[in-house]
């Protein structure tokens, strides 16, 4: 599994970024409605929901959270917000109220209006260069996370995180990937923002959290499911 999605990451990442960097705009549009295709096909692996299984459902949701976000930016802000709020809910208090309240209708539309969401963000940021300066800040600070997680965890982990949820999450690893985080902003904001030093390392802490509890929403959604695996298409 490891050699897999280490081989896949070394052939991806330089195609994620030699895209958002040169790819033509239309391009990159194209090619982001066909990674939401890929993402809708995961994504309804977590739903059980037969009323909303339906591939016209689904495309016709990721392409109105696209349009939608164009237009009501703020107001979906708040959506994801009570989205993930949930979210932190349930895995703190797994597995009690999980069975009754993930696979709801609620979940399932907005897990899906949220992938239209992030396209249409990601395409609007690659129009411009901050834009793309501020993708790549992001993209590095989550592989950090994930890469500083998993080599901590590997040679110290001993305390488990959250064990029913996640047994392979440690709080060594959780500090190791921090610790990188903290590391890589510190080199990004020399580049992008080296007169509010304190405030990126924030921001780049907030987001290096928001990606450790997207993980662990996955391990969630997967135990609910009797999922092992997330993936299908890309490991």
């Amino acid at each position: 599994m490891f050699r897999q999605r280490l081989i896949m990451t070394l052939v991806l990442i330089p195609l994620v970024l030699g895209g958002v960097i040169f790819a033509p705009h239309q391009g990159f549009v194209a090619t982001m409605v066909l990674l939401l295709c890929g993402m809708s096909y995961e994504w309804q692996q977590f739903v059980s929901l037969k009323e909303l299984d339906t591939p016209v459902f689904k495309t016709f949701l990721i392409f109105l959270g696209s349009i939608l976000v164009a237009y009501f930016s703020s107001f979906f802000l708040y959506v994801d917000l009570i989205f993930w709020g949930l979210a932190v809910f349930f895995i703190l208090n797994y597995p009690k109220y999980t069975q009754n309240w993930v696979n709801t209708g609620f979940i399932s539309f907005v897990g899906w209006l949220l992938l239209g969401m992030f396209a249409a963000i990601i395409c609007e940021w690659q129009q411009t260069t901050e834009g793309v300066e501020l993708l790549f800040c992001v993209l590095f600070i989550v592989w950090s996370a994930d890469i500083g997680a998993y080599l901590f965890g590997r040679k110290w982990g001993r305390h488990k995180m959250l064990p029913v949820v996640s047994p392979g999450k440690s709080w060594e690893g959780l500090f190791g990937g921090m610790l990188l985080v903290f590391v890589v902003a510190y080199l990004e904001s020399l580049y992008v923002a080296p007169e509010s030093l304190l405030a990126w390392l924030a921001l780049a802490m907030v987001t290096a959290v928001i990606s450790v509890f997207g993980d662990l929403w996955i391990s969630v959604l997967k135990r609910n499911v009797n999922l092992k695996d997330t993936w299908h298409i890309i490991p």
